[in-house]
């Protein structure tokens, strides 16, 4: 198997979570997963840096809950600010933005703030709790305080999409609208086959039905980027930019294969091993996706991804065409039409 070096990784900075949102992936492997486990800040500080000079380029830090009840967010904002990385991604519910606003501008380059529902019963509805309001005033705030410090902050939100949300998709974009932010993006929820199915979550997948629909949604011009969820559907090549291009670290060391499964000390931890990222469990787990020749010789957690060669259709404002994006290896994606 080609080893290449991973250009992102991420960086879980905390186990706490001040909500229980019935589709959030750590919570349907373990309903019980959230815990007062915080990243020591020393730790974190040695992580970075050596990641920094294997050569990752971009960090992404996030947590296994709500990365904004970390209290040493600021200075491990700083400590990697000054590392240089080419940009530094930041994830968070927004409930307390508020508080972070100076340090995200000053440290942060992209942020990704989750509204899953573009009203006080839609968002209730598929968060479980009763914070639509805060949220939007707070990415409100956030997006003054870009205007008036004259600040390049990239503000994404996101929300997942299912079966029974479908619809929320023009809404959302409405709402982002509104909110006067760079993007919306779309995901596909992603089930776990060892967890219970949640009766509100079904995957959306590939049909005459969803495509209809994203043709409308498509046959419109949009004032920011738009990234539609990619439908399931039967793969003829199994891709997956999550896994090859990225070093997944939890709070306490432990490593995962990607994003969509938590960290464990059964695939190493950097403690023991700062390469374990591709090599013990992590390679074999490699090794396996790769020989794949049909679905069945996935793993569980792999079978319905939504980043399994996922093909998603943008819209790009600035040259005002949708395109989309497939993967052509495990490292990248290329646009039809070409993007250049």
């Amino acid at each position: 198997m080609q080893h290449i070096k991973p250009r992102y990784m991420i960086l879980y900075m905390t186990k706490r979570c001040n909500m229980r949102c019935p589709h959030c992936i750590f919570r349907l492997y373990n309903k019980d997963c959230f815990s007062d486990e915080d990243l020591d800040v020393s730790f974190g500080k040695q992580i970075i840096s050596y990641y920094k000079h294997y050569g990752i380029k971009e960090l992404y830090l996030t947590a296994e809950g709500e990365p904004l009840l970390y209290e040493h967010l600021p200075e491990i904002l700083s400590f990697s600010k000054n590392k240089n990385f080419e940009r530094i991604h930041l994830n968070t519910n927004g409930r307390l933005l508020q508080k972070y606003i100076n340090s995200i501008l000053e440290y942060v380059d992209s942020i990704y703030i989750s509204v899953d529902g573009y009203n006080r019963e839609t968002y209730k509805n598929h968060r479980e709790s009763d914070a639509f309001a805060r949220v939007i005033k707070n990415i409100n705030k956030l997006v003054k305080a870009r205007k008036k410090h004259k600040n390049q902050l990239f503000i994404s939100i996101a929300c997942v999409i299912h079966q029974q949300n479908l619809n929320y998709i023009e809404k959302m974009i409405q709402l982002a609208n509104n909110l006067n932010v760079n993007r919306i993006e779309f995901y596909n929820f992603h089930p776990i086959q060892t967890s219970l199915p949640i009766p509100t979550c079904t995957p959306v997948y590939q049909s005459i039905e969803t495509t209809q629909y994203f043709e409308t949604i498509k046959s419109k011009q949009y004032q920011m980027e738009i990234v539609l969820p990619a439908p399931v559907s039967d793969k003829k090549h199994f891709y997956c930019e999550n896994l090859f291009n990225w070093i997944v670290i939890g709070a306490g060391g432990n490593y995962s294969p990607c994003c969509q499964i938590p960290p464990h000390k059964k695939f190493g931890n950097f403690h023991d091993d700062p390469e374990y990222f591709f090599k013990g469990e992590i390679g074999h787990f490699k090794t396996k996706f790769t020989r794949a020749e049909s679905t069945s010789d996935l793993h569980g957690s792999c079978k319905d991804c939504n980043g399994l060669s996922p093909e998603n259709d943008i819209f790009f404002p600035d040259m005002r065409i949708w395109t989309k994006r497939y993967p052509v290896s495990n490292y990248c994606y290329s646009f039809t039409p070409s993007i250049t």
